[in-house]
């Protein structure tokens, strides 16, 4: 499908206007039907097997490619499905998610500085965090990913789940004593083996997203179809 999208795109942007260029016409049009013609197909499959092709069907949204009537599907990683709340000790189902709320005060911080050593005065110091970007104290990054942590552990999907790796990018302080809200959501259950793809949020009070990622943990397959 790739050889033939640039195929069509070269004959697109490079087609003479000449009586003479028919040979290369014909050509164009038939790339452009068959490539019409691959991207019907996979997106007939989809519809017809979502749960089985969840995997390897991304959410699609329509790119027009210029100097033609061709419609493409540019994909990303994972499926858009319907969100709702996660009923505990239910199946694992795409979209469904739970939250949790928590503010971390000066004394959960310090405790968190003295387990783990990590007492950066940016997070406990206020005349220090005053000189920064940040102006104030900001809560460690890993207690607000500590948060969707215990959500997986305890909730979703709950006792018996072994947390396998993670992705997770920080865009924006929390400060410490104010609310965080964690999210985590179903994005991906694999077929062949237990194990769940989550997406790991963290929100402020106001909305703003502070903590985005992903996570792979191995769950208990009663919790699978």
């Amino acid at each position: 499908l790739l050889l033939l999208l640039l195929l069509h795109l070269a004959l697109s942007s490079h087609l003479p206007t000449s009586s003479s260029s028919s040979s290369l016409l014909k050509m164009f049009t038939a790339s452009s039907m068959l490539l019409r013609s691959s991207i019907t197909s996979i997106a007939s499959t989809a519809r017809m097997f979502p749960q089985q092709s969840h995997r390897f069907f991304a959410r699609t949204s329509l790119v027009v490619v210029p100097s033609c009537n061709t419609r493409l599907l540019q994909t990303s990683r994972f499926v858009s499905s319907p969100s709702q709340v996660y009923e505990l000790g239910s199946k694992l189902t795409v979209g469904a998610y739970l939250e949790v709320t928590k503010s971390f005060s000066k004394e959960d911080i310090a405790d968190f500085a003295r387990v783990s050593g990590d007492d950066n005065p940016l997070h406990m110091d206020e005349t220090f965090a005053a000189t920064t970007i940040f102006k104030k104290p900001i809560v460690h990054g890993v207690l607000m990913n500590g948060l969707c942590s215990g959500i997986m552990g305890t909730k979703l999907p709950g006792q018996g789940t072994i947390f396998l790796s993670q992705e997770v990018r920080f865009q924006a302080p929390l400060y410490v004593g104010d609310e965080a809200r964690a999210r985590v959501e179903v994005l991906d259950i694999r077929q062949d083996k237990p194990i769940v793809t989550f997406k790991t949020q963290c929100f402020n009070s106001k909305g703003d997203l502070l903590m985005n990622g992903t996570a792979n943990v191995m769950v208990p397959k009663h919790l699978l179809n």
